[in-house]
């Protein structure tokens, strides 16, 4: 066994040694994953889909690859395991009511689709 000295990153934190403490940091870790799926340039939204938009069953949009979206998820798990603000909801809850018709939103089969 060898000392290598002053640790700065092990397994996605950065460490940074003081005096009167150790601050640990997942920045550069929260970069790469950015950078790793194509996210860099993305922006923080309320609602992450188009309102009313009418789904079909065959839309033309390309399916998701399995294994690169449960890399993503397990990725993002691993970021939250020691950051528990991120993980949870800051602001209070919110009820919303929803019906179970959308009067037809299937354009194809006239059936309803949101419930």
């Amino acid at each position: 066994m060898s000392d290598l000295g002053v640790m700065n990153y092990f397994l996605g934190m950065e460490i940074y040694q003081f005096s009167h403490g150790i601050f640990l940091s997942q920045k550069k870790y929260a970069v790469e994953l950015l950078k790793k799926f194509d996210m860099e340039k993305c922006n923080p939204v309320d609602t992450p889909m188009v309102y009313n938009q009418k789904f079909e069953l065959e839309d033309g949009v390309a399916k998701i690859e399995v294994s690169t979206y449960r890399s993503l998820i397990g990725s993002f798990l691993y970021l939250c395991a020691s950051r528990h603000d991120i993980m949870f909801s800051q602001e209070e809850g919110k009820l919303m009511g929803y019906v179970d018709s959308d009067w037809a939103g299937s354009m194809k089969y006239s059936k309803s689709t949101s419930g």
